[in-house]
């Protein structure tokens, strides 16, 4: 009998430790941004945008050309990583951030890295999901278009 209690207990704690992968890929979302200002000033305004918004070490400009009115970079949406005794998983997940300018418009692109959103039923809030992933996207694109459209007192 207190094999059968001892299976059942070590199977219920097994089960309910379950591990859940999914596979997300989220196709890259754009939108354009009417903003008042040449292109030179856009240029400037878009690359500040950048330089407030990518504050983890992680998140880097990786293009810019002025002429062409583009900036391109890296932005970490969430830092999964994680170290044990045993091991060290890089569970960053990334997104690649375009932003063109031109005379009175902008627009920005955001094209997420495909992953695995790993879950537990133990932590289920921990699970970066597809529709958090959004989320966060959608944020980044507000916040960009609020920046674009907000007046710079010139010092």
């Amino acid at each position: 009998m207190k094999k059968i209690i001892t299976l059942f207990l070590i199977s219920l704690t097994i089960y309910s430790c379950g591990v859940t992968k999914t596979p997300v890929s989220i196709e890259p979302i754009s939108r354009d941004v009417p903003a008042a200002g040449s292109s030179a000033d856009l240029y400037v305004k878009a690359n500040n945008w950048m330089v407030e918004n990518f504050r983890d070490a992680k998140s880097v400009i990786q293009f810019s050309d002025k002429e062409a009115g583009i900036v391109t970079g890296k932005y970490l949406m969430y830092d999964g990583s994680y170290s044990s005794a045993y091991q060290i998983v890089d569970g960053a997940i990334f997104a690649i951030v375009k932003i063109q300018v031109k005379d009175g418009a902008t627009r920005i692109t955001i094209s997420p890295d495909n992953y695995t959103a790993v879950g537990s039923s133990l932590a289920p809030d921990y699970e970066f999901t597809e529709a958090k992933a959004r989320k966060v996207v959608l944020d980044l694109i507000d916040s960009f278009e609020n920046y674009m459209n907000t007046e710079v007192d010139d010092f």
